[in-house]
């Protein structure tokens, strides 16, 4: 092999490499931007389903809090039941 011939072929070899080179670099930057969008897309569906908790919790106090309201009520009913059965009593 000459000289010529060497160079000739290192420099394809050269060539070579950096055109891999820069497909990797495509191909890794392709699956980051592709990596990127499937996490904002995984944190948007938790935001999502975070939403729907708490606005579910929020329902659940109110309606424990209507059931302690109702509850007071029918233990204040009771207790005047109660006063009332132990005046006719006496």
């Amino acid at each position: 092999m000459t000289t010529t011939t060497a160079t000739r072929s290192r420099q394809a070899q050269i060539h070579k490499a950096k055109a891999e080179a820069q497909e990797d670099q495509k191909r890794a930057a392709q699956e980051l931007e592709e990596a990127k969008e499937k996490a904002e897309a995984d944190l948007k569906a938790a935001k999502e389903r975070t939403d729907a908790l708490e606005r579910k919790v929020h329902l659940l106090r109110h309606r424990f809090d209507l059931w302690a309201l109702r509850l007071n009520e029918a233990s204040a009913e009771f207790a005047s039941l109660a006063l009332l059965d132990q005046n006719e009593g006496q």
